[in-house]
């Protein structure tokens, strides 16, 4: 731009911006690529081989950790494993007739005494046969027997008079089987 009487900003020629001619700009460009691209190579390939080492490592270790197992012991330990479970659960399922033996005994009214006394798990049931001096003892017996709330119900199934002079009396008595499946008591 020519000179008008005031400030000139631009020169009279205006210079081109960008690499000149005869110029070493794209060679040193270029070599600074292929050094960068060279480094990131080395880098790199130094880095596969770390995790190629770090791998191998791993992988003999885990070959001695195989050679080293006990395949018969293995087997038997988680047979062990499925027979505890299985007893586990059994015992879950038990019924605990001495819990109902000692109910039993304790229910037993004075001057009662059994002869005879047969359980059953699949009903919760025990059938039994005794021997009374008359029917109030027989009446007294059979209402403890209705006071415990682990039997549900009391059955006298038949009474008669025996040859020693005392009534011979049979019954059933059918226990909750929820309580029986709890452990028994400690004492």
């Amino acid at each position: 731009m020519p000179y008008k009487g005031g400030v000139q900003l631009f020169p009279e020629s205006a210079k081109r911006i960008g690499p000149e001619r005869g110029s070493n700009t794209y060679v040193v460009l270029g070599i600074v690529l292929i050094a960068a691209t060279f480094v990131a190579y080395v880098v790199l390939g130094s880095y596969q081989r770390s995790l190629t080492d770090t791998l191998a490592v791993i992988d003999g270790a885990l070959v001695n950790i195989e050679n080293q197992r006990d395949e018969s012991r293995e087997n038997k330990l988680v047979d062990a494993k499925r027979q505890s479970e299985l007893i586990g659960r059994m015992l879950s399922q038990q019924t605990y007739w001495s819990k109902a033996f000692d109910l039993v005994e304790r229910l037993m009214a004075s001057g009662i005494s059994l002869t005879t006394l047969q359980a059953s798990s699949k009903q919760g049931q025990v059938q039994f046969t005794a021997l009374a001096p008359n029917y109030a003892s027989v009446a007294r017996q059979m209402a403890a027997f209705l006071s415990d709330a682990l039997l549900k119900d009391v059955v006298l199934t038949g009474i008669r008079a025996s040859n020693a002079g005392q009534l011979e009396f049979s019954g059933s008595l059918f226990l909750t089987t929820d309580a029986l499946k709890q452990a028994p008591a400690a004492k």
